[in-house]
């Protein structure tokens, strides 16, 4: 008997490898997505590093400002002659120096003021947005 070739299964063959490719697409999407949403969030977490450091530093820059001022004070005469009055109680010639006993005062509790929260980062589907437009 002769032998019948019918088309099925090259039909069957081929809805077979349509459906292959077809995973392979989701799953490389799947991979996408999942390495995407990683990046996401760590760039959110670099972003509040990042204001976290900016806020260091803008207070570490104001304390820097403030020693520089008092160093330039202390290098003064006027500082010097404070002190000299305050510690040693000298006096200038002609000047009449009177001491009373101590007076003990209760030395105040400063406390800083909290600094300002660092501003929010934009979200990532807008600085996605930026890189594409821009």
């Amino acid at each position: 008997m002769p032998r019948v070739i019918t088309k099925e299964p090259t039909r069957r063959l081929r809805w077979i490898q349509s459906r292959l490719a077809y995973l392979a697409l989701i799953a490389f999407m799947a991979f996408f997505a999942y390495t995407f949403l990683q990046k996401s969030r760590e760039i959110k977490g670099l972003a509040q590093q990042e204001a976290a450091l900016r806020a260091a530093n803008a207070q570490v820059s104001a304390d820097n400002a403030r020693v520089a001022r008092n160093i330039v004070y202390y290098r003064t005469l006027g500082y010097v002659e404070e002190r000299v009055r305050s510690d040693l109680a000298w006096s200038k010639p002609g000047e009449l120096i009177l001491q009373s006993g101590p007076r003990w005062q209760q030395v105040p509790t400063v406390r800083r003021a909290p600094s300002r929260p660092a501003p929010q980062p934009e979200p990532v589907w807008q600085q996605w947005l930026d890189v594409f437009v821009r």
